[in-house]
């Protein structure tokens, strides 16, 4: 048997929430904690290794759990703050793999995890299963959630892909690898379209507080 990936998870948090119009990470929930603190409990619950939470330089994390006493679960939180982070989503990303590259007693992790701060409805159960199929698949690089055929965060990209992660450029993620032909992966074609629900607009928070509420 094959032993466990050791993986890191990136919770990218360093945006800059322009389309909301307040700092979005701090926006309470139905249940009266910060949107941002969810995602990151669910990783925090999902065995991971080491759980990075990539953050601008200017943000008090004042939204993190921890921050005020709450644990967040059985993974420590580690803040990385990104100096780069106006220059986009993959700086943001590059900085949190620059960080699990350091690795836990000096060793990178096996794959990273990557999840956005501003998807509170992820759960662990789905982050775990992202993670078997690459423990299933050795020779799959990458793993995704799937939408209408799309691949989407949350997604566990092995280290086969570290080296192409660190050259992204800009505010694309790391979907734009996912399409070429350089690696295989796989999509979760049954995820609940609701999980992966992201937060940019106070409608979108509003549509987050429905369905939270109606379960």
């Amino acid at each position: 048997m094959s032993r466990p990936l050791k993986i890191t998870g990136i919770c990218l948090a360093a945006g800059f929430s322009r389309r909301m119009g307040a700092p979005k990470l701090r926006q309470l929930l139905p249940d009266g904690t910060p949107l941002g603190a969810s995602a990151v409990r669910a990783m925090a619950g999902a065995g991971l290794q080491r759980l990075l939470v990539v953050v601008r330089e200017d943000d008090d994390c004042s939204w993190l759990p921890g921050a005020s006493g709450e644990a967040a679960g059985k993974t420590a939180v580690e803040v990385v703050p990104c100096r780069d982070a106006s220059l986009g989503m993959a700086h943001s990303l590059r900085c949190g793999l620059a960080a699990a590259a350091d690795g836990a007693g000096g060793e990178p992790p096996d794959a990273v995890l990557v999840v956005l701060a501003d998807q509170p409805l992820v759960d662990a159960g789905l982050l775990a299963r992202l993670a078997d199929v690459l423990h299933g698949h050795p020779e799959l690089d990458w793993a995704a959630c799937g939408l209408q055929g799309v691949p989407m965060p949350p997604a566990i990209m092995r280290g086969s892909m570290f080296s192409a992660l660190a050259r992204l450029e800009g505010d694309r993620g790391a979907r734009q690898l996912f399409a070429g032909a350089g690696f295989r992966g796989e999509m979760l074609a049954d995820v609940a379209e609701s999980s992966l629900y992201d937060v940019d607009t106070p409608e979108d928070l509003e549509m987050i507080a429905q369905t939270w509420l109606n379960g």
